[in-house]
């Protein structure tokens, strides 16, 4: 098995479990690559690249040393030095340094510079941009095996800047430097670190690959360079992999409220920043008639709202604005700064809300709020101004669940004969009697559980029972809006159904991750399942019921196959929170638990994240409940 690289699970054989796999090749090290500064800058060059699904950095050889006589197939075709595709049999590192060389020009082309099939056609490649080589540029190459038996037309070089016009000098000088005919006079491993902390566009470009949410247009580096954002960042991930108390992030228990916190959301933008002004911040709602601020590294509360007329009991928040919305017991909704919790403007619904969610959208920031009777309000942020009113169940509490574009709003009444419904949300903005809100109805009973995918516009996942109401099922559909010049009609298409096994328990939490992988919560037990039903793999390491689970982004390696696009190792991180205990569930690596708190009783109620914290709702005495925050330590400069 340790010649075999595991990319993921395809099913149940005949003789016990397949998977699919990737062969490694022996000899592959890139040792040479050693002499850097840290752990954490070598990590540069330990993850793995978009080049064949393999990984590189391996300290088992020392540097230099000309290797033994091995296959010319050591290294993929891609990457293979042109002394091995000449059929050397001796070589050292220069055939590494090669392969780096392609990795670097790949990050700048965005696709592989010499995508041979073939020994042939790979020489080809390399020929069409480096030219032919001669023996006064490459005296060793008359002494290779191949070099008699292969011949090609004379071609001159490409200069780089052509093949690559958007390159900067400096990347292209460093290009240069590694793809040499002659492997000593490629650029030393020594020298290598030196050339790559200089070149900004190459750590640029490494940030652009490696986090997908990087986005160049939307970024903000302020005082920070790629280098100091890739380095801070890949230590953040890696502070997070590891959970160690103390080393890796600061717990602090926060208290404040007199009463049980019911809601909990971040107003602070998730934002990957370093340059030390970043701070996580984080509101909450209590049955004791307050709203609060908390700094959750400082472990501090910033402020408090007068006491309210009734305990509040929902909140959302619009970290773009800077702005919280509240509804207590009776339905009143308020609008509160967060910078100082000064109170902006409140609506009463006639009802309690069943349902709050921010919907920010282009054509303006909106409120949507369902009440008990089955009552869908539209209301504009901060004014709080009613657009549009919509019986949606009547008599039913509705609950809400809008898609990540914010283009779509799933509204349902939870074990009803009544089907689920999803709103185009732009109708609901200003509805009439000729043109009321565009909608359609699910072909399903008994809804339980929804979640939108998360890597898809509008893939909605939906938990319900069967038609003899037996059976819990779990479908996927795709939606999509059609307009015409006078109006938009909902095209609904079923993308995948399975039952869940008998012997499950009704599961109390579902999550999506990415567009093919669903999270089910039964019990104590965390169960990943493709939208085809597929067990991917179960965790089982809480002892009691799990009462919470938020996404935690993380990196994803390169995808290279179906497979590994569904379940990839460490591409996404879930929080699971039960009794005494937070959970960091790597999909493939298994669980990193974060501090357990002995001490605790009924454990954490709520579990919520961005980019540097972790925080949970702690259950103390009865009607009593804290904070608990994970603040990850990174260090800047």
């Amino acid at each position: 098995m340790e010649q075999y690289c595991i990319l993921g699970r395809i099913g149940e054989g005949a003789h016990g479990i397949v998977f699919k796999a990737k062969h490694v090749e022996p000899g592959m090290g890139w040792q040479c690559l050693r002499p850097v500064p840290n752990r954490l800058e070598r990590s540069l060059l330990s993850r793995r690249w978009p080049c064949g699904g393999w990984k590189m950095a391996s300290p088992t050889r020392p540097c230099g040393r000309s290797r033994p006589c091995r296959r010319s197939r050591t290294v993929s075709m891609w990457y293979r030095a042109p002394e091995l595709l000449y059929g050397a049999r001796q070589y050292d590192q220069g055939v590494d340094l090669w392969a780096v060389g392609c990795i670097l020009g790949e990050l700048l082309n965005g696709s592989p510079l010499f995508p041979g099939e073939n020994d042939i056609e790979q020489l080809c490649c390399v020929l069409r941009i480096l030219g032919t080589p001669s023996p006064q540029v490459w005296p060793e190459i008359t002494e290779l095996p191949d070099y008699n038996k292969i011949s090609f037309k004379e071609q001159a070089p490409v200069p780089l800047e052509e093949v690559l016009p958007d390159a900067s000098p400096q990347a292209l000088d460093l290009l240069g430097r590694f793809l040499l005919y002659p492997p000593r006079q490629r650029i030393s491993a020594s020298q290598v670190w030196n050339e790559v902390a200089r070149t900004q566009e190459l750590w640029r470009h490494l940030c652009l690959r490696r986090w997908s949410s990087c986005k160049a247009s939307q970024m903000t580096l302020g005082t920070q360079t790629w280098k100091q954002y890739y380095l801070c960042r890949s230590e953040l991930e890696f502070r997070m992999e590891s959970g160690r108390p103390e080393k890796d992030f600061i717990c602090k228990a926060i208290a404040g409220h007199k009463g049980e916190i019911d809601e909990l959301a971040y107003i602070s933008t998730n934002e990957y920043r370093f340059n030390g002004q970043e701070k996580s911040v984080v509101c909450t709602v209590s049955s004791d008639a307050t709203v609060r601020a908390w700094d959750l590294h400082e472990g501090t509360q910033i402020w408090s709202s007068p006491l309210q007329p009734a305990a509040l009991v929902n909140l959302v928040t619009y970290p773009r604005l800077q702005l919280v919305v509240t509804v207590d017991e009776r339905g009143l909704i308020k609008v509160w700064k967060a910078e100082d919790g000064c109170e902006w403007a409140s609506f009463s619904l006639p009802t309690y809300s069943s349902a709050l969610e921010a919907c920010d959208i282009l054509e303006g920031p909106l409120l949507l709020a369902a009440c008990a009777e089955g009552a869908l309000y539209t209301l504009t942020v901060p004014p709080l101004q009613l657009l549009s009113r919509v019986s949606v169940f009547p008599s039913n509490p509705t609950s809400l669940l809008c898609s990540p574009d914010r283009q779509w709003v799933f509204a349902s009444t939870q074990n009803s004969d009544l089907g689920p419904k999803v709103f185009h949300t732009l109708s609901l903005l200003c509805p009439s009697e000729d043109e009321p809100p565009v909608y359609t109805t699910l072909p399903i009973e008994l809804t339980s559980r929804a979640c939108w995918a998360p890597a898809e516009a509008a893939r909605l996942t939906v938990m319900h029972r069967n038609d003899n109401g037996m059976q819990l099922v779990v479908t996927t559909y795709e939606l999509e809006a059609k307009k015409t010049r006078n109006r938009v009609d909902i095209l609904v298409q079923q993308i995948a159904s399975f039952l869940l096994p008998d012997t499950m328990m009704p599961p109390q939490l579902m999550k999506s991750h990415g567009s093919q992988v669903i999270l089910l919560v039964s019990g104590s037990e965390l169960v990943l399942f493709t939208v085809h039903g597929l067990q991917l793999a179960a965790f089982q390491d809480h002892q009691r019921p799990i009462t919470s689970m938020a996404r935690l982004e993380s990196s994803p390696p390169p995808l290279t196959s179906p497979c590994e696009s569904t379940c990839g190792a460490r591409t996404i991180n879930f929080l699971s929170s039960g009794a005494a205990i937070i959970c960091l569930v790597g999909l493939t690596d298994g669980p990193v638990n974060l501090q357990p708190v002995p001490s605790l009783r009924s454990g954490f109620t709520h579990v919520e994240s961005d980019s540097m914290s972790i925080v949970g709702v702690e259950a103390r005495n009865i009607g009593t409940s804290i904070l608990r925050s994970y603040y990850f330590k990174v260090q800047r400069g």
